[in-house]
């Protein structure tokens, strides 16, 4: 048998096969839609990024990806021995696309301490804040923020003494972000004042009180389209 008619064969074979492979790959939205946006990724990108979801891994594309990475803010957890000015803590999760929310969750069940219970609850807002355009993970942020706001004041004095400075505690920045874009201004508004009240910062430029500011006018504004 010739080398052509090897190719041919091979081509007769390798056609179908490949036909059903796409054909599989589109039906299945686990592999070939962004999970967060639900845009088609073509099954020619190589470079492919996931996002696990109760043990099961989703596609992300490239662009809710790298929002992904923007939005996740490092949270730290305490040594169990007294901290010094040098120690720094052993992250809780490193990646959120590499996240178990279920294990997170169940450790917040049998945890009571309140300083361990902070940085579970934060990493739980972490992970629900970047998809939270679904309805399921917008209202677990939801709530876990709002546990992680009546736990700080508990444990501010020890973060204060880990980090050496005021840390940042995602819960209020997003808390506030999510009643901002559900209309919920005055709610957002006094999720912020609780933040100033405790000296914390979200980190942008203008603080709570520039967010204060923002949120304001977002509110005049809706009154102004309403009317």
């Amino acid at each position: 048998m010739s080398k052509d008619e090897l190719n041919l064969i091979a081509m007769v074979i390798g056609f179908p096969l490949l036909l059903i492979l796409t054909i599989f790959y589109y039906s299945s939205p686990q592999f070939s839609q962004c999970y967060r946006c639900h845009k088609q990724i073509s099954h020619r990108k190589q470079k492919r990024y996931w996002v696990n979801v109760d043990g099961n891994n989703h596609a992300l594309c490239s662009s809710c990806f790298k929002k992904s990475q923007k939005c996740s803010v490092p949270i730290t957890q305490p040594i169990k021995s007294g901290p010094t000015s040098t120690e720094m803590s052993q992250p809780v999760r490193q990646d959120w696309h590499g996240g178990d929310l279920k294990s997170l969750e169940k450790a917040l069940v049998f945890e009571r301490n309140d300083l361990e219970r902070h940085f579970i609850l934060n990493a739980i807002v972490n992970l629900t804040y970047c998809d939270r355009k679904l309805s399921i993970s917008r209202q677990k942020c939801i709530e876990a923020s709002k546990q992680s706001i009546l736990n700080t004041p508990k444990v501010l004095p020890n973060l204060k003494q880990i980090a050496g400075v005021t840390p940042r505690v995602p819960s209020f920045q997003y808390l506030a972000t999510i009643y901002t874009e559900d209309g919920k201004f005055l709610e957002a508004i006094e999720v912020c004042k609780e933040a100033l009240a405790l000296g914390l910062d979200d980190g942008t430029k203008t603080g709570f009180q520039g967010r204060i500011k923002r949120i304001q006018a977002k509110q005049q504004k809706h009154v102004r389209c309403v009317g």
